[in-house]
């Protein structure tokens, strides 16, 4: 940690000499403040109270590059520790004492040393309830969330949020509102409002630096890995393994498109990682998928009767239970903790210096120069969609997921025709996808377990005629010449 400097440093200098992310804080600030205004005369929360909340929001993140871990009591003791220009001594320790309470996994306990420091500890404990809600509008570090209104009663405190690129953000800000509902005599519920017909929010622009373009693409997918964890490792749902493996194939492709910029950061580590990561998921993934299949409505329908059935599909499920271990010991275990925490600090820490110290870039340049590379391989697999091999059609429904992925995200960027080039892949990927699922399905009949069915072999074998047919057709949609050269008409502009 950075020596103690003689002179006091003030809001500003502090984030600079921490590389604070200084985009998280300062809109988790103006939430904060935007509900101490609203709420003020309500709470009677006194005037000068403002500037202290200020302060602790601008700064409750500081100790993150020190230590991601502990960056919650770090950023209080670099507070009381380095000082603060512009503020009293015991205004320093009312701001300190607000900031530890933020962090998601901190139990509301109205305990804490840096209370003791205060001579009004209730006092401190309102400001940091208000830190702690507007954090948790922000979870997603994306800066989406606004408060769009408000409805107070004498009991509770309603507040409706928009949160277009992560609607988790205000089941986060629920659930960090433990701590208000403990200090605060009215409760307090954020409700998630529907887009607004017609309206398009977006979550990058063509004026944005390229790192925070790229800080912001894959912060959400980081998220999405996060908040699926839990539900993962509980084993309930398969849709929590689709959801983490889907937003780590997600990271690796943004992770390569914006290989450039990202040059000298832990960017190709990460790759490597997530990698390993999602290849270790695989296979509970696709039992996940076969078993799905199995339980289907047409599959019961043909072959339940059959007196196979019974035996086969609980072996089927004994094996996907038996891959629920393997899950916890890849997301509960300590190399995905590190994998969490280098994640972070590679989006919270890397990334936001990164845009202090290089020049803005480009980001249209950066979303043609990814598509074009995309659009350019899958088309060169286009003879193996023909092929009989599993893997070459893997092969190809892999280049089309990316082209797909970064139609999506750079859909604003590259405008006309890549919309209806987007949605047109995807069918094309769905398909393929169904073929590899069936091929993988037929595979596994073949040399796994007691003997299936022979309805179910039949049935496996027809689904994957039927698929390939569609293929054939979709095909022709996405290779549609003048949507193809006007397309790499404007890649080249």
């Amino acid at each position: 940690m950075p020596a103690a400097n003689n002179r006091r440093l003030s809001v500003e200098e502090l984030c600079a000499k921490y590389d604070n992310e200084d985009v998280h804080t300062e809109h988790v600030t103006a939430l904060a403040l935007q509900l101490f205004d609203l709420l003020r005369a309500r709470l009677e929360l006194p005037a000068h109270d403002r500037p202290l909340l200020e302060a602790a929001g601008r700064l409750h993140d500081i100790g993150y590059g020190v230590s991601p871990r502990r960056h919650a009591e770090l950023s209080a003791e670099i507070v009381l520790r380095e000082g603060l220009r512009g503020f009293r001594e015991s205004q320093r320790a009312y701001i300190a004492a607000a900031i530890p309470f933020h962090a998601s996994g901190r139990k509301p306990k109205q305990t804490h040393p840096l209370l003791e420091r205060v001579p009004d500890a209730p006092r401190a404990l309102r400001l940091a309830a208000i830190l702690r809600v507007a954090d948790g509008l922000d979870h997603g570090h994306l800066q989406d969330a606004i408060i769009a209104g408000m409805r107070a009663s004498k009991r509770k405190i309603a507040v409706r949020v928009r949160s277009p690129h992560l609607p988790h953000n205000a089941e986060a800000a629920n659930r960090k509102a433990d701590l208000w509902r403990a200090v605060f005599p009215v409760d307090i519920q954020f409700a998630l409002l529907p887009p607004k017909k017609g309206a398009r929010a977006e979550l990058i622009g063509p004026g944005l630096h390229v790192c925070e373009a790229a800080r912001r693409l894959m912060f959400r997918q980081f998220r999405i890995v996060t908040m699926n964890v839990e539900g993962a490792l509980r084993g309930e749902d398969p849709e929590h393994l689709h959801d983490i493996r889907v937003a780590i194939r997600r990271l690796r492709a943004l992770l390569r498109a914006f290989r450039k910029p990202l040059t000298g950061t832990s960017a190709e580590e990460l790759d490597l990682e997530l990698k390993e990561l999602n290849n270790a998921l695989g296979t509970p993934r696709d039992l996940d998928v076969w078993v799905e299949f199995l339980r289907s409505t047409k599959v019961q329908r043909n072959v339940a009767r059959n007196r196979r059935w019974k035996t086969f599909i609980a072996h089927q499920q004994a094996l996907r239970r038996l891959q629920l271990p393997t899950v916890r010991r890849h997301l509960g275990g300590p190399r995905f903790r590190a994998l969490r925490f280098k994640l972070g600090r590679f989006l919270r820490t890397e990334l936001p210096r990164r845009i202090e110290q290089s020049p803005p870039g480009l980001v249209p340049a950066i979303a043609r120069s990814a598509m074009r590379k995309a659009l350019r391989r899958a088309l060169k697999l286009s003879a193996m969609r023909k092929s009989e091999s599993p893997e070459d059609l893997h092969r190809l429904r892999i280049a089309l997921r990316r082209v797909r992925y970064f139609g999506q995200f750079f859909a604003t960027l590259l405008g006309p025709p890549f919309p209806e080039l987007t949605e047109r892949t995807q069918a094309v990927e769905q398909v393929l996808g169904r073929i590899h699922d069936l091929d993988v399905s037929i595979a596994r009949v073949q040399r796994e377990g007691p003997p299936p069915p022979r309805l179910l072999a039949k049935h496996l074998r027809q689904r994957r005629d039927k698929a390939v047919v569609k293929l054939a057709r979709l095909w022709q949609r996405f290779d549609d010449r003048e949507m193809q050269a006007d397309a790499r008409r404007r890649l080249k502009a």
